[in-house]
């Protein structure tokens, strides 16, 4: 009698389920074969019918057998499932995919992933669906998604919704800038401690001795952990440098800048450090608006991706946050995922990119 082995966590009919898989991908069980009667499959594994029952839907909503009523399972041809497009969805973020409601930063990182998965869609055979499944309920939500091949998720993730799809043996992965928030699960990710670095060396290589900082708040973590490497290594970094503008907009960026930042330049840092991508757009306005010459009366760095800084000025620094990348690899991933079928978990990290001004 064989041994049915399971996996850690793994319920008995998801690894009833690999084990056919295993069966059919090898040959062992060749197309238009018909497979064992449920009891019989039963009997042989040690299993309840229940498990053979449940194990078997899988495998049909997975095209690797179909079912007839009255005449049982018969494994599929496994070489036309492979010129099918897989049915890949990418749930949404909550409300629309707009600057309203997402604001200018998280506008702009959604629409370089959605180019990056547009993209990878093309590349790799996936047809892409887009679904927002917040106004459905869980139960709901699980079942729409669990007719898909594979499931891409941003950042903002619904373990519970992301259990119960991996429990019934669906490929989901996260496309997060932070791994360690989907560690249970595949990821897509960026350096987010190589761009830190990044910054922080690029400053001390140019020896610039002061730097001011455009934060969200007293909090922001990325932008202290900078401040701390500079001011380690000697660079001045006064408190009437640190520009607190919050979530704002870019209007509203302009206005606290105008009020804050002093008109004499003396009295100003060398460089000033944008922590968020819309921060260089009301700096700029305001440092034209001044008659001030980037590149040699201030300069500018930001962390920023590239559809946000496109069309900027070209004296301006920034580390990019690979989000086109990330949604490009997502769909490489989540192939290879249901390509492979043996549960893997899979972390990639897409390193961010160094781009200098031209007076850098």
């Amino acid at each position: 009698m064989p041994v049915l082995e399971n996996k850690k966590n793994e319920t008995l009919y998801i690894a009833l389920k690999r084990h056919f898989k295993e069966l059919i991908n090898s040959g062992e069980l060749s197309p238009g074969e018909k497979l064992l009667g449920e009891r019989a499959i039963a009997t042989k594994y040690s299993v309840s019918r229940w498990t053979v029952v449940e194990a078997l839907k899988l495998l049909e909503q997975e095209n690797y057998i179909t079912r007839i009523d009255r005449r049982g399972a018969f494994v599929n041809d496994l070489t036309a499932e492979k010129t099918r497009l897989l049915n890949i969805i990418y749930v949404l973020p909550k409300g629309p995919i707009s600057e309203e409601n997402l604001g200018f930063s998280g506008w702009q990182r959604h629409h370089e992933i959605q180019t990056g998965l547009m993209s990878g869609m093309q590349q790799f055979g996936l047809n892409l669906q887009l679904v927002d499944p917040t106004q459905w309920s869980l139960d709901a939500a699980e079942e729409m998604l669990a007719k898909a091949d594979g499931v891409i998720f941003w950042d903002n993730i619904p373990e519970n919704l992301l259990k119960r799809l991996t429990d019934r043996g669906r490929n989901c992965l996260v496309i997060t800038p932070f791994p360690t928030t989907a560690s249970g699960f595949s990821s897509v990710g960026y350096g987010r401690e190589e761009g830190i670095k990044m910054v922080s060396d690029f400053i001390l290589e140019n020896k610039y001795k002061s730097v001011g900082f455009l934060i969200g708040s007293s909090t922001a973590e990325r932008a202290a952990r900078i401040k701390m490497n500079l001011e380690i290594s000697g660079v001045k970094t006064a408190p009437e440098w640190i520009y607190q503008l919050g979530a704002c907009s870019i209007n509203e960026g302009y206005e606290i800048l105008r009020s804050s930042l002093a008109e004499d330049l003396d009295s100003l840092p060398e460089l000033l450090y944008c922590d968020q991508m819309i921060y260089p757009i009301p700096l700029l306005r305001l440092i034209y608006e001044r008659g001030w010459k980037l590149g040699k009366d201030i300069k500018i760095m930001s962390y920023t991706c590239r559809n946000a800084i496109t069309n900027m000025s070209p004296d301006l620094t920034y580390v990019r946050i690979p989000y086109f990348e990330m949604g490009f690899e997502a769909c490489k991933l989540i192939k290879k995922l249901h390509d492979n079928n043996n549960g893997e978990i899979k972390h990639i990290q897409i390193s961010p990119e160094l781009v200098k001004s031209i007076s850098a």
